[in-house]
């Protein structure tokens, strides 16, 4: 019977570790020996569809790839506005550091379009770091820009840790973000803080731990030079929300005097 259950729990782990890397399992757990370069990525340009990261080659981001009728790939995009993975990074093992923001080949049942390569960079990256890669600007001024993320200083300590960048291709001031902690006993009338400040176009701040954790009110965009508010999170949105022990990457995004998905706001990417 022992050897029975045995075997059980060894198909069952068989199970989980063949799902692939894009379910990400134990992303942690395939740092251990420091071989594994940790990506995420940002898709912030606002005037294009869907795209793919490359790494040396390797896609990244999207579904798996999968053959159809026509002969052609279907690649599965990131769409603006969105990052993968969703939570955590995606794996990357003997990388020589080229990145490529791809749109994929694209087909209809008579026509077949070639895939485009809008933005390269060739970065020096680290096997042992996690690092953070966005696609910026709008068309003719793509730009492929690196951050390294150092979780290091964010323990898990029961508090939210969050950092702000500054993705308006279009906008020169520099950008405060700000919002009202969620009131206590000890605070029922909380002031607005600042999370960052003095954020340029294409800068990010380090990470901080907020002052408390859950639902922040009148989470906004303000211009330092104009002091002008650029956008206000709606009140029922779930990016106003923070939980203790996550780590928050958030983002102005799209362009000033743009409309639809393109209109300023705020964007969000979760490290843990």
């Amino acid at each position: 019977m022992k050897n029975y259950i045995l075997i059980l729990i060894a198909a069952a782990s068989i199970t989980v570790i063949s799902c692939g890397d894009e379910h990400q399992y134990f992303p942690e757990k395939q740092m251990a020996d420091g071989s594994s370069t940790k990506i995420k990525f940002i898709h912030a340009a606002s005037d294009t569809v869907g795209l793919n990261l490359f790494l040396d080659g390797q896609k990244l981001t999207g579904n798996a790839p999968s053959t159809v009728s026509t002969g052609a790939v279907n690649m599965g995009t990131v769409k603006f506005d969105a990052s993968f993975p969703v939570t955590d990074y995606v794996s990357v093992s003997g990388s020589e550091g080229k990145f490529s923001a791809i749109v994929p080949e694209t087909y209809t049942a008579a026509d077949t379009f070639p895939e485009t390569i809008l933005s390269e960079l060739d970065a020096s990256i680290d096997p042992s770091k996690k690092y953070t890669v966005v696609l910026v600007g709008v068309t003719s001024t793509y730009e492929t820009i690196l951050f390294e993320d150092d979780l290091s200083t964010t323990p898990l300590d029961d508090k939210a840790y969050i950092r702000f960048a500054g993705f308006i291709d279009n906008l020169a001031d520099q950008l405060t973000l700000q919002g009202t902690p969620p009131a206590t006993p000890e605070d029922p009338v909380p002031v607005p803080v600042k999370l960052a400040e003095h954020i340029n176009f294409k800068d990010m701040s380090a990470f901080i731990a907020l002052p408390r954790v859950g639902k922040y009110t009148s989470v906004q965009i303000v211009n330092e030079t104009t002091a002008a508010v650029i956008y206000t999170l709606p009140g029922a949105s779930s990016l106003n929300t923070f939980i203790n022990n996550k780590v928050y990457t958030y983002y102005a995004k799209g362009r000033i005097g743009g409309t639809g998905a393109a209109a300023p706001g705020i964007g969000r990417a979760i490290n843990r």
